[in-house]
């Protein structure tokens, strides 16, 4: 029997089964990574329009860049680390139907709340021989006022070890450390030795098609480098508390993300922009 698209969109549109177990795991590691969230026969069908959207939009980095907008110091250690683009879900009706279905139902039980706002989603193309991402907390980056916020990392292929999936530093969301740098450009074996100080284990593994993980903004992770010949292609949504509200920036990549992803939202409101599209699921 032939399966059709709307057949699949169907399937990223039903409830997942969340264990009591996975919610658990996300409350005391900081990230809850759960197998078979998606069939094979989903993702393929996601992965080949996020391609054909990447293919056409180009990376939102370079072209960012270009309009010396992109606050980083870091820009050319995000480019080698991969390509990246920005909020396929305005540009694709199938995207948006994907972002606003289970995934975000499995957020906002994970979080605890009734109902999340996309924060923004984008591409993440770890190419053939991309380098490694360091270690790095997302909440740095954003203007944010309270840890109700989660990274959904959806890979588009399998993704073994020699491709750069993500590590987790477990329980690294209790601690304060790094809360205010971006990328760590330390000698890895320095972060290491202080996460073992404060218990904070190392977990690696590799991602089965269908697999996501959640992490929240406080929880230390790092990608290495893509040492295979295939990219490694993934989609990431970032999910916040539907209550969230918007922060002083306390830096100038916040400033940047407040301009960016919260437009005409002052500080101290619920951050309800246009483009921070609400999913309730009752």
């Amino acid at each position: 029997m032939v399966t059709t698209n709307d057949q699949l969109k169907q399937e990223w549109e039903l409830p997942f089964p969340l264990a009591a177990a996975h919610v658990q795991a996300y409350q005391d590691r900081g990230v809850a990574k759960i197998p078979k969230v998606f069939s094979a026969a989903t993702v393929e069908l996601l992965r080949r329009e996020v391609v054909a959207n990447v293919t056409r939009l180009g990376s939102s980095i370079d072209n960012e860049n270009k309009k010396e907008e992109y606050p980083s110091e870091d820009v050319d250690l995000y480019r080698k680390a991969f390509t990246q683009v920005f909020n396929l879900w305005t540009h694709s009706e199938l995207i948006r139907s994907f972002v606003v279905g289970r995934l975000a139902r499995i957020a906002a039980e994970l979080m605890g709340v009734s109902g999340v706002r996309v924060y923004h989603d984008q591409a993440l193309f770890k190419e053939a021989g991309g380098g490694a991402t360091p270690w790095h907390v997302d909440h740095y980056y954003w203007p944010l006022a309270t840890e109700k916020v989660l990274t959904a990392w959806v890979p588009l292929v399998a993704i073994t070890p020699d491709m750069g999936p993500l590590d987790f530093a477990l329980g690294s969301h209790k601690i304060n450390y790094s809360r205010d740098t971006e990328m760590i450009q330390l000698d890895e074996s320095i972060t290491e030795a202080r996460l073992a100080e404060a218990n904070c284990p190392v977990a690696k593994a590799p991602y089965e098609v269908g697999e996501v993980s959640f992490h929240e903004g406080w929880t230390l992770h790092r990608a290495g480098a893509n040492h295979t010949d295939r990219c490694r292609e993934v989609l990431t949504v970032i999910y916040m508390d539907q209550d969230m509200t918007l922060q002083q920036p306390a830096n100038s990549n916040q400033e940047y993300d407040r301009q960016k992803w919260c437009p005409g939202v002052p500080v101290g409101a619920v951050i309800d922009s246009e483009i921070n599209l609400a999913i309730s699921h009752g």
